[in-house]
């Protein structure tokens, strides 16, 4: 039996998985993420802060249990790979909860681990209030934060589409939002066209 290992359990690597399994009901497929969360709608994570009676985990579409018994993948949530040996076609796992760690080997590797998001060494990078918004646990710390806090002011860095959602969302809210952008503009690469009525929007949101 050959085995597949994906690294990212999230849209792509859940979606290599699903195909891979259908395309041969006798691999083996064994997919590894490091939150204890897979397969949800990170895109959805800023407009769920405008629901607080949805919790964020509404937003994960197939639990690992389903992919278990539904589809036959061997999910393993809060697993991080620590490294990868191509040569000899083993990845190096830790899971995250006991720190046991697991050598696996693969006939075939998909690496699915989507961005990172960028932490500066500033000074206070660390402290309550100052998030990332990568995967759905930022997304509830974040959620957390607003009703356990009831901030009335936000500063979001980055004026990319995640930005400028989250910066839509937290105007709703009630909160003075700012945005910041190193770049000349919002929406780096995007038409002229296009980023000129967003930014009216958005000012004209406040």
């Amino acid at each position: 039996m050959a085995n597949l290992i994906v690294v990212g359990g999230v849209a792509a690597g859940m979606s290599a998985a699903s195909k891979a399994r259908r395309m041969d009901p006798s691999l083996r497929v064994i997919a590894l993420e490091r939150s204890p969360f897979v397969s949800y709608g990170a895109c959805g994570m800023p407009y769920n802060l405008l629901r607080p009676d949805v919790p964020m985990e509404r937003l994960v579409v197939i639990s690992p249990e389903e992919f278990r018994d539904k589809r036959g993948i061997d999910v393993r949530v809060q697993v991080e790979v620590e490294s990868i040996d191509p040569e000899n076609r083993v990845v190096r796992a830790r899971d995250r909860r006991s720190g046991q760690v697991e050598t696996l080997e693969w006939d075939a590797l998909v690496y699915a681990t989507g961005a990172e998001a960028i932490r500066p060494p500033w000074p206070g990078i660390d402290l309550d209030g100052v998030f990332a918004l990568r995967d759905l646990g930022d997304g509830k710390a974040v959620k957390d934060f607003l009703v356990r806090r009831a901030p009335r002011r936000a500063v979001v860095i980055g004026g990319g589409y995640i930005g400028l959602e989250m910066a839509h969302v937290l105007a709703d809210l009630g909160l003075g939002v700012t945005v910041v952008e190193r770049l000349p503009t919002i929406l780096a690469g995007w038409e002229p066209q296009a980023i000129a009525p967003v930014r009216e929007a958005l000012v004209a949101g406040g």
